[in-house]
């Protein structure tokens, strides 16, 4: 996690710039890349909390985390893409990306008995 913080730093400071590096049109796309990324930062805090449920063998319960989140996505983009365009679409995939991660963290919680986050100390 430690590394991941300059990464975001760098990312979220430097975003126009970076996307610069692709061409002048992709100008527009920085702030669609601080939400992206602010949205992975979560799935770094998190860890690899899906991948530790599918090693586990509760494959449904990462099954249902993903299909939850994917309700989510498909419903915020429904909801925000015509409101907001792409930042609403961007701000629907980031809450998916937190969706699901939560979720996988609440099963490694509940299945495993550890919480990644220290969310819900014993």
């Amino acid at each position: 996690m430690s590394i991941s913080i300059p990464v975001l730093a760098v990312t979220l400071i430097l975003a126009p710039r970076l996307m610069m590096l692709f061409g002048d049109d992709y100008l527009e796309g920085a702030a669609l890349l601080r939400i992206l990324v602010l949205g992975q930062f979560f799935n770094v805090l998190s860890g690899s909390v899906g991948n530790v449920l599918n090693m586990a063998g509760f494959e449904k319960d990462l099954r249902n985390a993903v299909a939850m989140s994917a309700v989510v996505a498909i419903g915020g983009c429904l909801v925000l893409s015509p409101i907001y365009g792409s930042l609403g679409a961007a701000f629907a995939i980031a809450i998916s990306v937190i969706c699901r991660n939560f979720i996988c963290v609440y099963y490694v919680n509940l299945r495993l008995g550890f919480n990644p986050l220290k969310m819900f100390g014993k």
